[in-house]
């Protein structure tokens, strides 16, 4: 039993009705082992990456440092889940009272906040069998698998551009920048990544780099949207005023949606293929902004939008906005579904599912079409983080920006089974816990 009322400094050990053991001890994630008995915990959020440690009735056994999982991705042919993560290497626990630390959002400038002593590393999920951890050259800000080649990209900053075809690192793709945002275009197989170090939009085909093409300088991120139609690119600065519409690999139009003074694009892009619309937030002006082809077709009035999803399979774009998550069938407001302060979103082609980071921290909302389905305690202590979804069985797979990833698959309609994986280090000898 640990306690979580604010954060956890105890965890009791109980037998029938009395406690046997106790120890002043960090606990953020509890799961026990049915093949070896053992129950391991990892360090509260708060700590950053801390230790996870092994316990046996009344014993305890420190088993190494935990990742922290910010990227996740599931290959579209395999099945194989792909997770990124942060691992501080000097983490550890003193039993001081830790200072607060800011929930990092997903959304915006992608650069990891993460201690000097952090390193990159690559997990990969099979079933229930674990594979890695796998060294990255640097952190990751981003992740993105080819539909069609199953290349795996994850881009790390000043490290470039890591390449892998299943574990194995195919190529690193050198940029003289910082390598942030990813985005793969299915129409023509090209792989674009965002650059804000240097202003730049890199273009990939496989493992080389074609160009790299420069964008209106001093933006503090970039966002990007492949968009099936005509097989352009959109990249939006957040917190600037333009939009670069790129085709193949040549710059097409740049779309100037507001003044000179103004910022007003948030960290919100996402684009419906059915009608071609391009929907951009606006959280500052109460606006979305929605771009057909290369011009703005229309501005919609909205309380304070800040990210927006489109759901492959019905078309409806979902803007979480401050009165609750806005649904557009094109540009007509169908219904506004009372939930606040959803910042990741994912869809299911399996029931046509939209899955959802809730308002409280550890929320899962699972929605069908303009109604709230079912609404899920995970227990994680931060908002979940990033969202990725097995097409296949229509699994959901939620980075708790911890070293557990949650899963969610539908085994009634709406109604959904809930299972944590922790990942990371293993017992000596032992298998992955």
């Amino acid at each position: 039993v640990s306690d979580r009322l604010q954060w956890s400094e105890w965890l009791m050990v109980v037998q029938d009705t009395e406690a046997i053991g106790a120890f002043h001890t960090p606990c953020d994630v509890m799961e026990a082992s049915a093949a070896t008995g053992l129950v391991y915990t990892t360090s509260p959020w708060f700590l950053g990456n801390g230790d996870v440690t092994a316990f046996d009735r009344i014993s305890a056994t420190v088993i190494g440092p935990a990742p922290e999982i910010v990227q996740v991705a599931v290959h579209p042919q395999t099945a194989q889940v792909y997770l990124a993560a942060l691992q501080n290497r000097q983490a550890g626990y003193a039993g001081e009272e830790p200072a607060d630390m800011p929930l990092r959002q997903p959304a915006g400038p992608p650069a990891p906040s993460a201690p000097d002593t952090a390193v990159g590393q690559l997990y990969l999920l099979s079933g229930t069998a674990q594979l890695g951890p796998i060294e990255l050259s640097a952190l990751p800000w981003d992740m993105a698998i080819h539909p069609q080649t199953g290349l795996v990209y994850i881009a790390l900053g000043p490290g470039g551009v890591a390449v892998f075809d299943g574990a194995a690192l195919a190529a690193t793709v050198p940029v003289d920048g910082c390598a942030a945002g990813i985005a793969v275009q299915p129409a023509s197989g090209l792989v674009y990544v965002a650059d804000h170090c240097r202003s730049l939009l890199h273009v990939l085909s496989g493992t080389e780099l074609l160009r790299s093409i420069p964008l209106l300088p001093n933006a503090p991120g970039y966002l990007l949207e492949a968009h099936p139609a005509g097989g352009r690119v959109y990249v939006a600065e957040i917190g600037g005023r333009t939009v670069t519409g790129v085709s193949g690999t040549q710059p097409i139009a740049t779309i100037y949606l507001c003044p000179w003074e103004e910022s007003c694009i948030s960290s919100g892009m996402d684009g419906a293929p059915e009608t071609g619309y391009t929907y951009l937030t606006d959280e500052s002006h109460d606006r979305l902004w929605v771009l057909s082809g290369t011009a703005v077709y229309t501005t919609v009035t909205l309380p304070a939008p800040r990210t927006v999803h489109v759901h492959p399979t019905n078309g409806l774009a979902y803007v979480s906005a401050g009165q609750g998550l806005a649904v557009f069938d094109g540009v007509e407001l169908q219904a506004t579904i009372p939930v606040t302060g959803i910042s990741s979103m994912a869809s299911s082609t399996r029931g046509a599912y939209l899955f959802a980071g809730g308002p409280e921290p550890g929320q899962a909302l699972v929605l069908a079409g303009t109604r709230l389905a079912q609404r899920l305690e995970t227990g994680a202590l931060r908002d979940l983080g990033e969202f990725a979804v097995d097409p296949a069985s229509g699994r959901l797979y939620a980075s708790t920006y911890a070293s557990s990833l949650l899963i969610l698959e539908e085994y009634l309609p709406y109604r959904f089974y809930l299972h944590l994986v922790l990942v990371g280090p293993r017992v000596e000898g032992g298998q992955p816990h």
